[in-house]
Parts: structure tokens; sequence; C-alpha cells
């Protein structure tokens, strides 16, 4: 509608095997019963795992297009930071757009249609697992380096090494390169048994800077 995509968040049914009807179960709730609210629960976390993507590369851009005082740099500094900038724009892998609207229980997810059907896939896998690409250097080398930034270690999917969740599709349009299906980007974990983990990736880096300045500040004092 108008160039915009609206996913319905909904617990897929699954069914293993296409002779029997009745062997089946639900991707989000793992069985038989349908649970809505986990759907609509992994439709946030699509947005907010875009986020993240979307948060740490705009840091990392920043550093080439701001300087906190431009009149001080002679042109030949100013030209090389511009050379900089034009040469990492290329390496951006984009998430698109997001929003989440609610209403009277159910949840959709508006985003921009995408033109998919003039590239290919090269990173991650469409189909849960089955195929799994990693065809694209540039798209490989660029979800290493946000993979470090996120804390995220890489980890090995049907033979290949990849730096996210192992459905997370990658698509190279032209020279445009898009992430998509983020939902399951950062691995669950036990609130109880991992309290470490309840800050977001960027809070968690940023928490681990801020205590190393009280520490060396600390030191400097005494």
């Amino acid at each position: 509608m108008n160039g915009i995509l609206f996913k319905l968040a909904k617990d897929v049914k699954i069914t293993p095997s296409q002779r029997d009807p009745n062997d089946f179960f639900y991707l989000y709730s793992g069985n038989r019963f349908h649970n809505e609210e986990l759907a609509a629960k992994a439709a946030g976390h699509e947005l907010r795992h875009a986020n993240c993507y979307f948060s740490t590369q705009n840091a990392e851009l920043v550093k080439y297009v701001s300087c906190d005082d431009v009149s001080k740099l002679s042109e030949e500094q100013i030209a090389e930071l511009e050379a900089q900038r034009l040469s990492f724009l290329p390496k951006l892998v984009r998430v698109t757009m997001q929003a989440i609207i609610d209403y009277r229980g159910f949840r959709l997810v508006a985003m921009p249609v995408l033109p998919l059907s003039k590239g290919k896939l090269v990173y991650g896998s469409p189909d849960a697992g089955k195929t799994v690409r990693t065809d694209d250097a540039v798209f490989v080398e660029r979800m290493r380096v946000l993979a470090k930034q996120l804390h995220l270690k890489p980890h090995m999917v049907g033979g290949k090494e990849l730096y996210s969740a192992g459905d997370v599709e990658g698509h190279l349009v032209g020279n445009e390169r898009f992430l998509l299906d983020l939902a399951r980007s950062m691995p669950p974990e036990s609130a109880a048994e991992t309290p470490h983990l309840a800050f977001r990736p960027q809070v968690r880096c940023n928490l681990h800077c801020v205590i190393i300045m009280i520490v060396t500040r600390s030191d400097q004092l005494v």
C-alpha cells in the first residue's frame, strides 16, 4: 500500500511432515497452541535489533562527518576525512525504517517495500538454515565488524561461519546491501542466570568505558 509493506505479527503453524496433518506445532509457542503474544514480542525484537544495527553504524559514520571544531582543520585534513567517509559509505549494511502499530490486540510491522527482486540473497538463510550463503565478501566483513561492536561471536550455521543469527537475510541490490529479518539477532538468555546481560549491547559497551574511566580517575586521586 503506497510503497509500504505491512506484516501481521502472527504465530505460524509448522508441519514437519506433509503426510500427517496432525504432526504440527506453532513457531513461537513451540507446541500445538498458537501464542500471538510471543509473535508480537518477536516483532518488537525485530524493530529493536534493527535499531541496534542502525545506531552502531551511525555512530561509526559520525566520526567521518563531524568534528568539534572544523575551523581548526587544514584543507588536507578535511579532504582526508571526506575521502574516508566516501570510502565507508559503500560498506554500509542498510536496515529499513520500521514502525510498530498496535490495535485491539493485533500488532503490525510497517516498513518500506524494497527492490529485492532486482538483487540477490548473499548472506544468511531464507529457509531456516537449509541453505546458508556468504557470497559477498564485503557483506561478510561488514557483519564481522558489526558483530564485534555488538559483542556477538561468530558461529557455524549449515557449514558456514556467520556473525549473526542464522535466519538473518542479507540482500545485495546493485551496490546497496540490505539486512532483514532481525528478530533473533541477539541470542536468548535467562535473566536469572545471566544478570550481566540485562543491558542492551551498546549500553554494556558504554558502561565498560565508564567503569574504566572511574577506575582510572580513582587511581589518580589516590
